[in-house]
């Protein structure tokens, strides 16, 4: 793990707040705000699937990763989410990865990637 400047930590951890808080309460345009391109139909496919059918209980990052890059740098921001599926409401647990990427001229930190990383069924 590398330091980055005090700033820009602090605006990583305010995107991811904010990202994971859209996340929480199934609010694709404002979780697409934070994605590149490349991420934003993935991102959209899983807010839409929150929506129908999984309601977050809570959401708390596990672990931030930092690797500083000549181009960009990059975070690996590891998520522990507790949810719920709709009819059963038995809390489970699973694990989140996000990517992100600092981009220097184009708004700072950008989600660019998301992946469910492991599930773990029954938690509570």
């Amino acid at each position: 793990m590398i330091a980055l400047g005090d700033e820009k930590m602090a605006l990583l951890e305010k995107k991811v707040n904010a990202f994971n808080q859209a996340m929480y309460w199934g609010d694709s345009n404002g979780a697409l705000l934070f994605t590149t391109l490349k991420s934003r139909d993935k991102v959209k496919k899983v807010v839409k699937g929150v929506r129908k059918k999984i309601n977050y209980v809570n959401l708390e990052v596990q672990d931030i990763d930092l690797e500083e890059d000549k181009e960009n740098d990059k975070a690996t921001i590891k998520v522990e989410v507790e949810y719920y599926k709709v009819p059963h409401y038995m809390i489970k647990t699973r694990t989140e990865i996000q990517e992100w990427v600092f981009y220097r001229f184009d708004g700072g930190w950008k989600l660019d990637d998301f992946k469910i990383k492991e599930e773990i069924e029954d938690t509570k």
